[in-house]
């Protein structure tokens, strides 16, 4: 069966005038943990430059950029699809409210989705602190046939009212020179779609039946925030975690893969702590295969998929090294000995 694109989000806006880069070229046998969050343990893999995710039937994944662009930005994402039913995507999303719900602040959520049905669909959304979802646009139905291509995300500045900008997102087969619009948003500094820090995501959903998607080289044109969060050490088990931006004032936003509840320690280092070097194997107090990753300096309670952990208007903390790692309970019923699961851990620096 042929595909059809379903996109999430939509297109026209000023050119930006800057050169495409690469952001991972997937070069390596491995996906690279100082550019990607992965959710998963499996389905995911690197080789001949490409990233790969496979699963089966009725299962969801996705792979999270660690680095935000500000500002106006541009990414594409060629693909080979080799989807029965289900869906794959490139999503570009507000980082400062990273999880599936937005409970922190406003997210934007803007998407290219590919299904093999009869209609591409293009909206833009976003969800507010309350969990209120607006669809800003829902009005697009295409019929398009594609088993690989590229897809491609936008924003630019407005030509001739640089206080607006518009969100585009469009798609072209393989080999095609011409890009196929979808339906565009203009937006201003006060509008709830405006988010000056985003991050890119790809995703992989199936229905009844296996599928597999192949993700070549991600390019982008923009600005990257440095000092982005970036994941380190092993995690046991099925529990993950990944991280928005800490900045000065704001709250710092973590995610929890396959686990709603545990404890997130932050600590000063990642090579040693009170009671010895670091990574600490943890087989001997119940937990085999698990490590300490952080000196765990103080900790919170994360209490929900998605939760936050205040950072204080101060400027001593500009700049200062902080590790992360959450300790939880997880959701697939498994427990060691000691009961609790150990995610990978999180080296981020306090940012502006």
């Amino acid at each position: 069966m042929n595909p059809v694109l379903t996109f999430l989000i939509g297109g026209g806006l000023a050119t930006v005038a800057l050169a495409q880069q690469t952001y991972d070229a997937f070069d390596g046998t491995a996906l690279d943990p100082a550019r990607w969050y992965q959710e998963d343990l499996w389905g995911i893999s690197v080789s001949n430059g490409a990233l790969h995710m496979a699963y089966p039937g009725y299962w969801s994944s996705s792979v999270h950029a660690t680095h935000g662009f500000v500002g106006d930005y541009e990414v594409v994402v060629p693909f080979s699809n080799r989807m029965g039913q289900g869906s794959f995507g490139l999503t570009v999303r507000d980082a400062d409210a990273l999880g599936p719900t937005s409970e922190i602040q406003i997210r934007l959520l803007t998407s290219i989705q590919a299904w093999p049905i009869q209609d591409a669909i293009a909206h833009i959304s976003y969800e507010d602190a309350t969990g209120t979802v607006t669809v800003a646009q829902n009005s697009l139905r295409l019929p398009i046939a594609l088993s690989a291509g590229e897809l491609r995300v936008r924003r630019g500045t407005n030509p001739g009212n640089p206080t607006t900008w518009t969100i585009v997102a469009d798609f072209r087969a393989a080999g095609a020179t011409i890009w196929t619009p979808l339906v565009s948003t203009m937006f201003d500094a006060t509008s709830p779609l405006n988010t000056e820090l985003v991050v890119p995501r790809l995703d992989i959903v199936t229905t009844r039946h296996p599928g597999g998607i192949d993700f070549d080289q991600v390019t982008f044109v923009g600005t990257l925030l440095a000092n982005s969060p970036a994941a380190y050490g092993d995690r046991c088990d099925t529990v993950g975690l990944r991280a928005g931006f800490p900045r000065l004032g704001r709250p710092f936003v973590f995610d929890l893969f396959r686990s709603d509840f545990g404890f997130l320690a932050l600590g000063l280092g990642r090579t040693s702590w009170a009671h010895g070097a670091l990574p600490y194997d943890l087989t001997a107090l119940g937990a085999p295969g698990c490590w300490l990753l952080t000196s765990s300096d103080t900790s919170f309670v994360a209490q929900g998929i998605q939760f936050a952990v205040p950072v204080p208007n101060d400027a001593n903390l500009l700049g200062v090294q902080l590790f992360a790692q959450a300790a939880a309970d997880p959701s697939n019923g498994y427990h060691n000995p000691l009961g609790w699961s150990f995610s990978n851990g999180i080296d981020f620096t306090i940012l502006p």
